[in-house]
């Protein structure tokens, strides 16, 4: 009998010990996560193309025939198949003459981009107006409240040169300059500061040339200079800004 009450006991005991283990307390701590991306992506938000046979203030390239005052026999066309590439086709274009195009850049994204290169390629482009077309503008880099940003180096820049040096001119000025949400790049010269006005004047002497007081382009000239080989040319191209995302 002992050794059954003895083994009975030890039964009674275990059933005692399990029952006070699964009565102990619990508690657990969680942490739900949402991981949302943000997206890169910067647009052209604007552009436009004019034409002006006779500016006052580039007195050296108005036409010596009287008939071309205030009329300009050139033609131009932008297409914009999406937001991100614009071509530009000028045609018709005469010695003298002068196109622009305006546009804005803006990064219409959640996170800053950085701008990797500019590429210019040509579709249908002589040589001869790669030699001896001229292109020239300044740029300014906005915040997002529309005011130049005077603490990032090189917020703004001119340049000048053959439209088939055009890519080696730009792309190094514009390289690795970031726009943060809602910022975006002009070439509107009203904020350019004037030593950087000054350098380009220099450049633009050359041509007999002068800055406008108030221009916000990307200019086309074909100088008074130019040779025969220009003409019944067409120069199209795309213009395409590459960017990366700001920490590579």
């Amino acid at each position: 009998m002992r050794k059954f009450k003895y083994v009975a006991g030890v039964l009674v005991l275990s059933t005692v010990l399990m029952g006070a283990g699964y009565a102990a307390w619990t508690d657990k701590i969680t942490l739900s996560s949402s991981v949302t991306t943000g997206n890169l992506n910067v647009e052209f938000v604007k552009q436009d193309f004019s034409f002006n046979p006779l500016q006052p203030e580039f007195p050296t390239i108005v036409s010596g025939n009287i008939n071309y005052l205030g009329k300009c026999y050139a033609t131009a066309t932008i297409n914009q198949d999406n937001s991100k590439l614009t071509t530009v086709q000028i045609s018709n274009l005469y010695p003298g003459a002068t196109a622009w195009t305006d546009f804005k850049v803006k990064n219409t994204g959640t996170i800053p981009a950085k701008i990797k290169d500019i590429d210019v390629k040509f579709t249908q482009t002589s040589d001869a107006l790669k030699r001896q077309l001229i292109v020239w503008g300044t740029y300014v880099i906005y915040n997002s409240n529309g005011i130049p940003k005077y603490d990032q180096p090189g917020y703004s820049g001119a340049f000048l040169s053959t439209l088939g040096d055009f890519e080696s001119t730009i792309s190094p000025l514009l390289e690795n300059k970031v726009l943060d949400k809602n910022e975006f790049i002009t070439f509107d010269i009203t904020d350019v500061p004037d030593e950087v006005k000054a350098e380009l004047q220099k450049k633009l002497d050359v041509y007999g040339l002068t800055i406008p007081s108030n221009d916000n382009c990307i200019h086309f000239i074909l100088p008074n200079i130019a040779d025969n080989s220009t003409e019944d040319q067409t120069a199209k191209f795309d213009m395409e800004i590459n960017f990366k995302q700001f920490n590579k």
